[in-house]
């Protein structure tokens, strides 16, 4: 979309607001035909009064519906604008990685020759930098793969597996929080990028340290379920909820596996709620956070059929439940 599209609907938006006026015009000339029959036969009036009362209806339903286009018109102008945004985002986001994939290279190749020498201690060190390394290098291409709207490589993959691995990483390099793992055995695999998943839960499992602060809780589970089950247990709790990517009918009862991170920070606020998923917003401040982890994660997710749904009320923490279609399906 350019701004050639933007600007067609905006004159579309005109023209909606023209033809508004022009039938409250008409509605008030006919009320005026009307006042000219008071005078005339009871038969004459009442025949003016069915007139009118028909075609004030009419006006009515086609006032709702130049109002109900009006508003998609102009929600679909924000979505063509942020598109726009994101364009220009993803192409220099590309430029961006090519920067630092080369140096990132070089680093990861001194932390592996450093540890072919180095003593015990110093070797647990240089294997947290090397698996720091890595996962930025697989962020920055997963960065580039987003930008260019590449699809990841499809594999077979184990949650409980995953999430194993995810918290071994970080609980070495957390002193302020406490991690918590509780899987559910036997859940059927997924089919999705390895990487690509490890960075959303990767991304959740960051934010929620920002949030516990220095003497949180931290809680990764795994269950099986379907996201409308879900949604209910939300409804349910009283706690304010939202999908990163709007689902209906038997997309939302489908057979799903899911991974949670889930934290007993201060929790997010409802205004806030509504906002999570847009690129670019962020809680954080410009220092800390640029508001694209959570965007990205739903355009991961989305290309695997997947979804999140994130739950909070302000004080009492916050949930974020990644669903991935069971590769079984049974």
């Amino acid at each position: 979309m350019d701004n050639a599209d933007v600007k067609r609907l905006r004159t579309q938006v005109e023209g909606l607001e023209q033809e508004k006026v022009f039938l409250l015009n008409e509605l008030e000339a006919i009320y005026r035909k009307v006042e000219e029959h008071l005078l005339a036969s009871g038969h004459e009036r009442e025949v003016a009064y069915q007139e009118l009362r028909g075609r004030n209806r009419e006006l009515q339903d086609r006032l709702e519906e130049l109002e109900k286009a009006h508003r998609e018109l102009q929600e679909t102008q924000q979505m063509l604008i942020r598109s726009e945004r994101m364009a220009a985002m993803g192409e220099m986001a590309a430029a961006i990685v090519h920067e630092i994939k080369n140096p990132l290279t070089v680093i990861i190749g001194r932390v592996e020759l450093m540890m072919l020498v180095g003593d015990g201690v110093r070797r647990q060190d240089l294997e947290i930098l090397l698996k720091w390394g890595e996962y930025l290098r697989d962020l920055v291409e997963n960065i580039l793969r987003f930008a260019r709207h590449h699809r990841g490589r499809a594999c077979d993959l184990d949650l409980n597996a995953l999430l194993t691995k995810l918290e071994a990483f970080v609980k070495p390099i957390i002193r302020h929080a406490a991690v918590r793992l509780s899987l559910t055995p036997g859940i059927p695999h997924i089919v999705a990028d390895p990487g690509q998943i490890e960075q959303v839960l990767m991304n959740l499992v960051l934010n929620a340290l920002d949030a516990v602060g220095r003497r949180g809780h931290i809680s990764l589970n795994t269950g099986r379920g379907s996201i409308q089950a879900a949604i209910e247990q939300e409804v349910q709790a009283g706690r304010p909820h939202r999908l990163a990517v709007e689902m209906e009918g038997e997309a939302l009862t489908g057979d799903f596996v899911f991974a949670e991170v889930r934290d007993d920070g201060p929790g997010i606020s409802e205004e806030h709620m509504g906002r999570l998923f847009e690129a670019f917003f962020t809680t954080k401040g410009a220092e800390k956070g640029t508001g694209l982890g959570l965007s990205i994660a739903r355009t991961i997710l989305t290309e695997w059929g997947g979804n999140i749904l994130a739950s909070s009320a302000e004080g009492h923490g916050a949930s974020f439940k990644v669903f991935l279609p069971s590769a079984t399906g049974a």
